[in-house]
């Protein structure tokens, strides 16, 4: 059986951690920064920060390689393999956007993670640091796959709403109603994104509220405006 991207990074991590190149780069990290002296290891530092209930620590030794992640390899390889257990069930999540490829979703997921990692402002936000690479992960994948879909269905296109060759799922049907309803300028195209997002591709409204610069009440509030402008654009 073919293993997965992620279970080919995960057993890639054993490699790479016992390589002199890393111990001698560990050891550099430990002769400058204190909060990794009780490491007898980068393996041991990933496994520490892996173990469920010990937050702060565990943010004390991920800043660590947050910081250096920007121009280090080794500690953006590092970070990357302590958030590695969250990434299939984004990919999982996001299969369907994707066309069901999991290897495309896979490797879109882990793309953008390792991005996020390079580029993480550690110093803004200093805490929850693996759970905000894997959100913010799940937010540019989201935004990736989605928008140039929704900018489709909504776009002045007579062939939006061309019949299906297959029956008509209710996602379509809602799609094509809004795109209708956009068109006919009873709907405007940015609440008409926020009813196709988290109702056809359940996108969360927690996950699209920073998107649109407002609270996810906020956003639930102005989606349940724009479906009654729908529906009376409907009626």
């Amino acid at each position: 059986m073919r293993q997965t991207l992620f279970a080919r990074i995960d057993a890639e991590w054993s490699t790479f951690v016992d390589s002199p190149v890393v111990h001698r780069r560990f050891g550099q990290w430990q002769r400058a920064d204190l909060d990794l002296a009780e490491f007898v290891d980068l393996d041991h530092l990933v496994r520490f920060a892996q173990t469920p209930g010990q937050p702060a620590a565990s943010d004390d030794a991920l800043r660590c390689l947050a910081r250096r992640s920007k121009t280090d390899e080794v500690a953006a390889r590092a970070l990357l393999q302590c958030v590695l257990y969250a990434l299939p069930q984004l990919a999982t999540r996001f299969r369907s956007a994707a066309g069901g490829d999991a290897d495309e979703v896979a490797a879109l997921v882990v793309a953008t993670a390792f991005e996020r990692i390079r580029t993480y402002p550690v110093d803004r936000r200093p805490r929850h640091i693996a759970a905000n690479i894997v959100l913010d992960t799940r937010q540019i994948v989201s935004r990736t796959l989605y928008r140039p879909r929704v900018a489709e269905v909504l776009a002045d296109d007579p062939a939006i709403l061309a019949a299906p060759a297959t029956p008509i799922s209710a996602g379509t049907a809602v799609i094509e109603l809004v795109a209708e309803a956009v068109r006919a300028k009873r709907v405007d195209p940015s609440d008409a994104r926020i009813i196709v997002l988290t109702r056809v591709y359940d996108v969360p409204a927690d996950e699209l509220a920073p998107e649109y610069q407002c609270l996810p009440h906020s956003l639930r509030r102005r989606r349940l405006r724009a479906e009654a402008a729908l529906a009376a654009a409907v009626a």
